[in-house]
């Protein structure tokens, strides 16, 4: 138990190191420390359109980070993988232009609380304005002081919320029912909480028989209760 847990907090180590000096995802210009060039490869001093391709292929996944994790670890191990800290690591400049890239061209996909809520706790207030795809597949509900981290990724272009429920014959599969114009509702005026299609998503290609209407009605109402929280809140009436 001790090995795991030490291994969640070396995965998660990435994001607690201070925050980028600018939101931009993009390197515009560089500043340029001299290079040893008997000792190492002058990387700073290339163009910054190609130091941007080249972050674009280490750093940037080719499908969400966090995508069908079985496990909570499984989120972590991800992300670590395309941050790669021995590389991005190697002083303060690549650091901050790596994650600025990371955070903001790569998709995430969480599927419980606790990986959802470290990760956009802990990147802080200037990184999440850096995102710009999130899916939440929320199972049991979620506390509204969760989903409230949502309405600081302020310049998200996707949002995926859903409701999810396990199958329990089939090992990491699901439904998940998905909150219309999520988007809308966390950084716009949308005030709805209506639910979608049914989708099938896991190892499951097809699935003769759905959740049971219980099962979907109390997957629902947990969400929406969250969701009604948030709204609330932003009418300043929520009571703890």
């Amino acid at each position: 138990m001790a090995a795991a847990n030490a291994s969640v907090s070396s995965a998660i180590s990435f994001i607690s190191a201070p925050e980028a000096s600018s939101p931009d995802s993009t390197i515009t210009g560089s500043a340029l420390p001299e290079a040893d060039t008997h000792h190492a490869f002058p990387f700073l001093q290339l163009p910054p359109e190609i130091r941007n391709r080249i972050y674009d292929l280490v750093f940037v996944s080719p499908q969400y980070i966090g995508a069908n994790s079985a496990v909570t670890k499984a989120f972590y191990h991800d992300a670590t993988r395309y941050r790669h800290l021995a590389f991005a690591s190697a002083c303060r400049q690549l650091y901050q232009e790596s994650a600025n890239i990371f955070f903001a061209k790569n998709g995430f996909e969480f599927f419980y609380i606790r990986p959802f809520l470290e990760f956009l706790e802990g990147i802080g207030a200037e990184r999440r304005k850096l995102l710009r795809k999130i899916r939440f597949n929320c199972s049991k509900g979620a506390p509204f002081i969760v989903l409230r981290y949502l309405k600081s990724c302020t310049n998200l272009q996707e949002l995926e919320v859903s409701a999810r429920i396990a199958m329990p014959s089939r090992k990491s599969s699901w439904w998940a029912y998905p909150l219309k114009d999520a988007k809308g509702f966390f950084l716009g005026s949308n005030r709805a909480i209506a639910f979608g299609d049914v989708r099938v998503f896991g190892k499951a290609v097809t699935v003769l028989q759905g959740p049971g209407q219980a099962r979907i009605e109390q997957a629902i109402r947990n969400l929406a209760s969250a969701l009604r929280a948030v709204k609330n809140e932003e009418d300043g009436v929520y009571k703890r």
